[in-house]
């Protein structure tokens, strides 16, 4: 799936949505941070450890392109709590 992201900094910094379409297809269920990414939008301190033990089960390289965004969306935006707003991004 195409992510649309901005450019920032010599990366590539995908949106919101694109984070949370991210998180919820890689999270491992209710009590994971990439849950509670999907779900709040808060970034908690597990979700770069959680998201960089994504890359070993990368199937393709669009699997491990979407885990190398949300690696940057997440030191980008830094620790966080919920997002107002964050679950009416739908797709």
């Amino acid at each position: 799936m195409t992510r649309t992201t901005t450019r920032v900094n010599d990366s590539e910094l995908v949106n919101d949505l694109g984070a949370r379409q991210i998180a919820c297809d890689w999270h491992g269920g209710g009590g994971s941070a990439l849950y509670v990414l999907c779900s709040t939008g808060a970034i908690t301190e597990d979700l770069a450890r959680e998201v960089n033990e994504c890359f070993p089960a990368a199937h393709d390289e669009a699997d491990y392109a979407d885990i190398e965004l949300l690696t940057i969306y997440t030191a980008h935006h830094g620790l966080r709590g919920p997002q107002a707003g964050w679950s009416s991004l739908n797709w």
